[in-house]
């Protein structure tokens, strides 16, 4: 039972990580700009624009409040049903705690990088032909 339920933790997370990153690249191209290259390199400049998109106060940080309007918005069009505030609570906090690897509370940009990055590269290794998420 503990092994399902981490086996089911893990894919939903992936699940997560995955949506996060093709609403962030629909997105960046409506921003006229690719947020993965083809090569599968991040494109730093439309990461950034993507941050301070949501870095509402302009403080270099995306707290909690910015980072439940950023899932809010990474969630449109990519969600299934709409989820009740105790699940949208759940993935902010899982969504928190995953990308703010030095614990203040809030996300830098060089976090979000390292994040989308890492999560870009595991997409791919389980993509066909090891392709691009983007």
């Amino acid at each position: 039972p503990d092994l399902q339920k981490r086996k089911k933790e893990m894919a939903e997370r992936k699940a997560r990580r995955t949506g996060a990153i093709q609403a962030m690249s629909i997105l960046s191209h409506s921003g006229g700009a690719a947020l993965i290259e083809p090569s599968g390199a991040i494109n730093h400049g439309a990461l950034l624009s993507l941050f301070q998109r949501f870095d509402t106060d302009r403080s270099g940080h995306i707290d909690k409040d910015e980072l439940r309007k950023m899932l809010f918005v990474l969630n449109q069009g990519v969600r299934r049903a709409k989820l009740s505030r105790q699940d949208v609570e759940e993935e902010l906090n899982t969504m928190l705690k995953d990308l703010d690897t030095d614990g203040d509370g809030q996300i830098n940009f060089d976090e979000l990088y390292v994040a989308v990055k890492s999560w870009s590269q595991d997409i791919a290794k389980d993509a066909p032909n090891g392709a691009s998420p983007a």
